[in-house]
């Protein structure tokens, strides 16, 4: 009989992978809902959808304050579902323009909520749940993602018309009710301090915590940049040699060995302290980044995007580990910690989405995509990641702990 605590965790990482594969499905409204968009509305599409999830995930933190993390989960994953429904409607009014850009934008709004605020909860929860584990569990958290990412262009294949699409929609809509059926009965609201007794504001701590807080959000937005440099850029790219429907599918490689290098990461993270396997990973993310401009072949750039993957795998669990270390350095009672890991939480996955909305709206906007455009993505990218090393081993070097272990 499984116990309590290993059923909430399940629960957590299937809602990863359920939320991951439904925002990849969702994001674009072209997949199923109506033929076709104009590519001005295309653009205007994904630029809404970026700014509406960093600001979300900016937010966030106040919301869990004000509603706890249970509810504002439960109220997330109801945006979904509302969001879903909206959508939907497209479809019948396929004749009307206005009609079809007010339920969009209206979904869209709905739905980049729903996915920064669930987001933002899982990880706090899989925090809570791994207290000496923090690395580890934020991992297994973000294999399940990966694999949610990795799903959906499987089942747009599968569900590849606008019938097969309902029943697609129908079968999300029950897992979401069947999960938040289960978070009502299962998951708890952590205690929350009233007088947070340290860290006064104003104090030399709270600066010098601030201060750090703000390197740390930095790393993660340079982050955002790297990854989804080769996602975008690197689907882009592979036009040069295969369809849009291939490079699609064949973009999947980066995912695959992102996810590969997760689990085959989590045996070191026992035996080596994390700052020394961020180093060797962030090193190998900005070699590939330098190495796929270059490459001439489709095979070739397939494997600068597996290695690519590799040094992708686990960024952002160390670095949400070690800004929670941080916390636990100053503040040791958890009643007193929460309000700075909500807000830790939340800073950081709005640095994460911004650096990956600048590449989405950059990939929008530069419609003369050429080779020695996208060549210059790549070296940027890799310049964030030298910046991002260089942050981290200040931080490193600086830190109380002197030595970040799991």
């Amino acid at each position: 009989m499984l116990s309590p605590r290993y059923i909430t965790v399940g629960i957590l990482f299937f809602v990863g992978m359920l939320e991951v594969c439904t925002f990849y499905l969702l994001q674009y409204p072209s997949n199923f809902y109506i033929n076709a968009l104009p590519q001005k509305l295309v653009i205007h599409h994904s630029f809404f959808l970026s700014i509406t999830t960093v600001v979300a995930a900016a937010f966030t933190y106040l919301l869990t304050r004000k509603w706890g993390l249970k509810k504002v989960l439960i109220r997330g994953l109801y945006l979904y579902l509302i969001g879903l429904s909206i959508l939907l409607c497209a479809h019948l009014f396929q004749g009307n323009k206005e009609a079809i850009i007010a339920i969009i934008f209206s979904g869209t709004f709905l739905f980049g909520i729903a996915f920064s605020t669930v987001a933002i909860t899982l990880i706090t929860y899989v925090i809570l749940e791994f207290p000496k584990h923090i690395g580890m569990g934020l991992i297994v958290l973000m294999v399940f993602y990966n694999l949610g990412a990795m799903l959906s262009p499987i089942l747009l294949n599968i569900f590849d018309t606008w019938e097969k699409g309902l029943i697609l929609s129908a079968i999300i809509a029950v897992l979401m009710l069947t999960i938040i059926r289960l978070i009502r009965n299962i998951f708890f609201d952590p205690s929350l301090s009233k007088d947070v007794k340290h860290l006064r504001k104003g104090s030399l701590i709270w600066k010098e915590m601030h201060y750090r807080f703000a390197l740390f959000i930095l790393c993660m937005f340079f982050y955002g940049i790297c990854e989804n440099t080769f996602n975008i850029w690197g689907e882009l790219r592979m036009l040069e040699w295969v369809s849009s429907h291939l490079a699609n599918d064949a973009i999947m490689i980066f995912w695959l060995f992102l996810v590969i290098g997760q689990v085959i990461i989590i045996l070191p993270l026992h035996h080596f302290s994390m700052h020394r396997i961020i180093y060797f990973i962030i090193g190998i993310m900005a070699a590939s980044l330098i190495y796929l401009p270059f490459q001439k072949t489709f095979p070739s750039f397939i494997n600068g995007l597996a290695i690519g993957g590799i040094g992708c795998s686990a960024c952002i669990p160390i670095l949400l580990s070690m800004i929670e270390m941080e916390i636990a350095d100053l503040i040791h009672d958890d009643t007193e910690r929460l309000p700075y890991l909500e807000i830790s939480v939340s800073m950081m996955v709005a640095a994460y989405f911004l650096g990956s909305s600048i590449i989405v709206i950059a990939s929008g906007l530069d419609l003369s995509v050429t080779e020695i455009g996208i060549s210059n993505y790549f070296f940027g990218a890799a310049g964030a990641a030298f910046l991002m090393l260089i942050l981290i081993y200040y931080l490193v070097k600086t830190s109380l702990r002197r030595r970040f272990d799991i």
